[in-house]
């Protein structure tokens, strides 16, 4: 393990991932070998978080293999994604190449995790899952990922919007950070105009729009249901005519989601079925105040 050059500080770091730990106690699902990789074991803890609503909860993956690690990385995922795994394959699931390289990763699931049903209708909660309160729930998660591992530096990575959320938690605990891993990430840019913070919260609180829906004008369960089948088999039914194959219709969607091939090249580069895999596992809502 790494030392601190304050080992005082290394002192304080563990002292209060042990607070944390007693103020929101985790509970544990006993490690077990991750289907379909059997080799690397998979360990899962939840806890609670403030102000203690029905959704108002975090969870964190751990991914290792036999034997000592040799470094410890805490992972952050993009808007909507999480950190259960979806594709098992070393090719294209980062967590399981390094941790067959000896490296103990955790993975975050965000709070985002948790109000997944398509019945869920008042999303005024979300008002209160700010900037402020994910980075301190990434803070809650580092001090469990401290105290499971034994290190108090970690190394920490994002993806997408997890990158900002690397930045934003390395900047609260920077003697506890190993080093920063940085993925398809933004950094903050210069405003060409002045922003009027509280004129656009105000817009959010007259719109009641608390929250944007990953499967936008399809619906839930119509999205859960195309990627769904694009998943099991890409080369059956097409569920809109005008499509040979449901792979076909999938391919098509994603490729001109953002402009062509803008967010995944399915035509050539990206296979439409892990693609899929990957897709029909996001969560389905994110605060829209984090965009404000």
């Amino acid at each position: 393990m790494r030392a601190l050059r304050s080992p005082a500080l290394a002192f304080a770091l563990v002292a209060s991932a042990s607070a944390s730990a007693a103020d929101a106690p985790w509970t544990a699902v006993a490690e077990a070998p991750l289907a379909g990789a059997a080799d690397v074991r998979e360990t899962r803890w939840e806890t609670s978080r403030p102000p203690g609503g029905a959704y108002d909860h975090i969870r964190v993956h751990r991914y290792r293999t036999a034997g000592p690690a040799k470094a410890v990385l805490l992972y952050l995922p993009g808007t909507n994604m999480n950190g259960q795994v979806a594709l098992r394959d070393e090719d294209h699931n980062l967590w399981i190449f390094l941790a067959r390289r000896g490296v103990e990763v955790y993975a975050l699931d965000y709070r985002t995790a948790f109000p997944i049903s398509s019945g869920v209708n008042d999303l005024g909660f979300m008002a209160e899952w700010t900037v402020d309160a994910f980075t301190e729930d990434i803070r809650t998660a580092a001090g469990l990922v401290r105290k499971e591992s034994g290190r108090a530096k970690l190394f920490v990575s994002g993806f997408s919007r997890g990158a900002f959320f690397a930045y934003a938690y390395a900047g609260l605990e920077p003697e506890g950070v190993a080093g920063l891993v940085i993925l398809d990430g933004p950094f903050k840019n210069h405003a060409a105009a002045a922003f009027d913070r509280a004129a656009e919260m105000g817009k959010l609180k007259a719109s009641g729009a608390w929250a944007s829906d990953v499967s936008g004008p399809m619906g839930w369960d119509n999205r859960a249901k195309l990627l769904g089948a694009a998943a099991a088999n890409p080369a059956g039914a097409a569920l809109d005519a005008k499509f040979s194959t449901v792979g076909d219709q999938v391919s098509d969607l994603l490729y001109n989601a953002w402009g062509p091939g803008g967010l995944t090249n399915t035509r050539g580069q990206t296979k439409v079925q892990n693609v899929s895999r990957l897709l029909v596992g996001y969560d389905r809502w994110y605060p829209a105040i984090q965009n404000v």
